[in-house]
């Protein structure tokens, strides 16, 4: 029973059910939802949570919040989380704005009966199309090869061009930040951590991922989330290299933007785009980090909520980006290369390799600025 309305979360009147998840059973995913009778309501919003006991504390691990409400929106919340770590968990809902408040709950599982040890080691070392045992409870970036059904696999997931891709971003973090790196999803083979990436196959052709008409981002990050790609946004994040053009020439890579204190979950680098995008210009940490690198910081900041209408060089022109023309005089200094915020991070257009770009050059906008408004340098996926 959710009880009343706290869509401020003020009273913290949620409701718990809790549970365990046994190591002796292969759980290959675990579902988890609610579901209730709207009847007539005009106001019938829950949302569901998932959290897990780690360390003594309770920490979120899923969720499911759709909007339901003047008769539109079903009345209902699942999600489905991959390879379940096991221990104690619980199911949290919350009343956002319901006069409904009597749900039914489920959790389910499912095994493909391949068990555990056998799929495991047939991926160490090669190639992954689920995701490793987390060797961490922190927050964390996975990787994702996505193909669609029709699309060329040129293996980028184990020939070393994505792992060498995010070695060179994180090093070129290491550079701007004094030492700090994003934290990889990781997974050990004989003793070294090596970043997991996972492939997988699309279930629709390019050609029907581009005809979406929510668009080819929209089509492919509902598809992982369907597929149980759609851990606490908090907790993992998914930067993912599709193989397939954006919805625009002049569209490098999409993202999720959070426009409050939590974080979105899902940024897309499209390696089919515009090849004035530079999108398969990937760094290693030899040559340093290439165009492909600068698409997916940007993407990545965006997640992070970066950057807000309160930062100093804010792009009117160009929202939640840096820039110091506004408006009218944007394209032409950006066409003569003359904006000086260009070399950022977060300028709106890619121009250079990441390796030529600065986080937050002057410290005056989004990474350890003076100001009150949010700072991407107390994210919790710095190492």
């Amino acid at each position: 029973m959710a009880l009343v309305p706290d869509p401020l979360e003020r009273t913290g009147s949620y409701d718990f059910h809790e549970f365990d998840v046994l190591a002796n059973f292969d759980n290959d995913s675990m579902q988890v939802g609610i579901t209730w009778d709207a009847g007539t309501a005009l106001a019938y919003d829950l949302d569901l949570y998932v959290d897990r006991l780690i360390d003594g504390a309770w920490t979120p691990v899923g969720q499911s919040t759709n909007s339901q409400g003047t008769l539109e929106g079903d009345a209902a919340e699942g999600l489905s989380m991959l390879s379940p770590i096991p221990g104690r968990y619980r199911t949290r809902v919350h009343n956002w704005a319901s006069t409904q408040i009597m749900y039914h709950g489920t959790v389910g599982f499912t095994s493909d009966g391949i068990i555990t040890k056998q799929r495991n080691v047939k991926t160490v070392g090669g190639r992954a199309t689920t995701d490793r045992p987390d060797t961490t409870t922190l927050a964390q970036i996975h990787t994702i090869y996505f193909v669609p059904s029709d699309g060329t696999d040129n293996a980028l997931d184990t020939d070393g061009t994505l792992e060498n891709a995010l070695a060179a971003m994180n090093q070129w973090f290491a550079n701007e930040s004094g030492g700090r790196k994003m934290r990889l999803d990781t997974y050990s083979i004989k003793g070294v951590a090596r970043p997991d990436i996972t492939f997988i196959r699309g279930l629709k052709t390019t050609a029907e991922y581009a005809a979406d008409e929510a668009g080819a981002f929209t089509a492919v990050t509902n598809e992982l989330a369907a597929r149980g790609w759609n851990a606490y946004p908090g907790a993992k994040r998914y930067l993912i290299y599709y193989a397939g053009p954006a919805e625009d020439d002049g569209i490098c890579g999409t993202a999720f933007l959070t426009l409050g204190s939590g974080f979105a979950q899902y940024s897309v680098v499209f390696l089919g785009a515009a090849p004035g995008c530079g999108a398969r210009d990937f760094g290693s940490p030899e040559t340093g980090a290439g165009v492909s690198e600068s698409i997916a910081v940007q993407e990545m900041l965006h997640n992070e909520g970066q950057t807000v209408p309160e930062a100093l060089h804010f792009c009117a022109a160009n929202q939640f980006h840096i820039c110091t023309a506004q408006v009218g005089s944007l394209l032409t200094l950006v066409s003569r290369g003359l904006d000086p915020e260009s070399v950022d991070a977060l300028f709106p257009f890619v121009t250079f390799a990441l390796r030529d770009k600065k986080l937050d050059k002057d410290r005056d906008d989004y990474y350890n600025h003076p100001f009150l408004h949010r700072d991407f340098a107390f994210s919790p996926f710095w190492e």
